[in-house]
């Protein structure tokens, strides 16, 4: 949240007197920090490879129209329009990365020879610290409702087995991962959140389903 105090503090500085307010090459600095600082603070695995292409492509024009800029209140115009382009990307799992969670999934967890990759579908919930969270859903095997169950006090639609971190080869349940300080409980219930919302609307579409 922090570049969202930048923007303030950049607006605000536009309309300061001339005495106090900081310098223009200063300022364009500052702006393209804070457009740094959004897209680092991405994941670059939760984009197809050409939404991440746009991502850092927008970033190298807003650098460039910034250092254009001949006034204050366009760079903190830029700056704004820039981060709302970037932030509004959709994010997507590249399709290498849906193939490796699907055959770490096939290696892993449904070791039966008689399943194969196409039978997983991918919920992705979002990267948190730097852990991938999905939803693994086995159209052989489908869910196991279970509406009562919760972690922490947080109630599921599901089995946590279902909801699960995935990192470099490996998965990890949620409570194990959240002991170790991976994951604090506004992530959980960020999590639980979308889980709730999206669980009834497996069998249509979801956009983040692949």
């Amino acid at each position: 949240m922090g570049f969202v105090f930048l923007i303030i503090l950049l607006t605000v500085s536009s309309a300061c007197d001339s005495n106090i307010e900081i310098g223009f090459d200063e300022h364009k600095m500052t702006a393209v920090s804070v457009l740094e600082e959004n897209v680092d603070g991405k994941y670059s695995l939760l984009y197809s490879a050409d939404n991440w292409n746009l991502i850092l492509n927008l970033l190298e024009e807003a650098k460039t129209e910034i250092d254009g800029a001949q006034k204050k209140i366009r760079v903190d115009f830029l700056l704004i329009d820039y981060i709302k382009q970037i932030n509004n990307v959709p994010k997507r799992l590249n399709n290498e990365t849906v193939t490796q969670i699907k055959e770490d999934a096939l290696n892993l967890i449904y070791t039966d020879s008689s399943y194969s990759i196409k039978d997983f579908k991918i919920f992705c919930y979002g990267t948190f610290n730097g852990h991938i969270v999905i939803m693994i859903y086995n159209q052989s095997v489908g869910f196991n409702y279970s509406p009562n169950y919760d972690i922490l006090g947080i109630r599921y639609l599901s089995k946590e087995e279902y909801i699960l971190i995935w990192k470099k080869g490996e998965f990890h349940r949620l409570s194990p991962v959240y002991k170790q300080g991976l994951l604090t409980r506004p992530d959980l219930e960020e999590i639980a959140d979308i889980h709730k919302k999206e669980y009834l609307s497996i069998n249509f579409y979801w956009e983040y389903m692949f």
